[in-house]
């Protein structure tokens, strides 16, 4: 995996079993950016477990902070939306093929007229 703390996004502890389990199964767990190797019998490593769960934290913590971010977009969408304002999704994730979000999230959205031959994709 790319980093060490793209293993999951839960709680430092949780990431931190779900590791012990993979080495106990006897697998190794590679890292390109940190080039981290966690071996099976490594986590008898006090240090290199505690250097993961610190990692297995900050990323925890920088998931809730983008999650709170994302969530608050999205409550002030729909109070411009309550206050008959124009909105447009696409700051809040995808949007179905069969709307046109190319605007900015100010705008309203434009329908996506199509013939059936079109969408094939």
């Amino acid at each position: 995996m790319e980093k060490l703390d793209r293993l999951s996004r839960d709680y430092a502890m949780m990431e931190n079993e779900l590791l012990r389990r993979l080495l106990t199964l006897g697998l190794t767990v590679v890292t390109g950016q940190d080039r981290e190797i966690q071996r099976p019998g490594s986590d008898r490593d006090i240090m290199s477990m505690i250097f993961s769960t610190l990692a297995f934290e900050r990323a925890h913590e920088e998931s809730l902070t983008k999650q709170k971010r994302v969530f608050c977009n999205v409550a002030a969408l729909v109070e411009r939306h309550n206050r008959c304002q124009s909105v447009n999704i696409k700051s809040a994730g995808s949007s179905p093929w069969w709307i046109d979000d190319t605007g900015s999230r100010y705008e309203e959205t434009k329908p996506h007229l199509y013939t059936g031959q079109q969408r094939r994709r």
